[in-house]
């Protein structure tokens, strides 16, 4: 290949691989949070708060940061956050979006884990003889 073609031909490899990474992330996240132990519910909520949550949060930082964001663009994007929230069935609690949103997701990702943690404890305890072995067994 011709050192001119080079640089096109780059770019369009480097994005097939973006886009395919893209598109297995879920699968990836859900082999890690088996390999982990984790509930398939809580790795779906995990794949949720970071396919569709997370962008959002970005949106709104960004928008927030700049001089002459359009007030009601940024109240869109508040109530789709809030709808996100009830989707996972969260407060729609914002404070610190603004301020600070990693911290906001941090703190959405600890509320599903603790919930999980309540309703993994509520659940009936394996028979021993069911129980995987002591190696294998994974902690929220």
């Amino acid at each position: 290949m011709s050192d001119r073609l080079l640089p096109y031909h780059t770019e369009r490899v480097e994005l097939l691989f973006k886009d395919r990474f893209r598109a297995q992330q879920g699968e990836r996240l859900r082999i890690a949070g088996a390999a982990l132990g984790l509930p398939e519910g809580l790795v779906d909520e995990f794949l949720f708060v970071e396919t569709a949550v997370r962008p959002v949060c970005e949106r709104i930082a960004e928008l927030t940061a700049s001089a002459g964001s359009d007030a009601s663009r940024v109240d869109g994007l508040r109530q789709t956050l809030r709808a996100h929230l009830a989707h996972l069935g969260l407060p729609d609690d914002l404070t610190g979006i603004e301020s600070d949103m990693t911290a906001f997701i941090d703190k959405t990702v600890a509320a599903l884990v603790e919930r999980a943690k309540v309703s993994r404890a509520s659940m009936r305890p394996m028979r021993p003889d069911c129980a995987p072995p002591a190696g294998l067994r994974a902690t929220l």
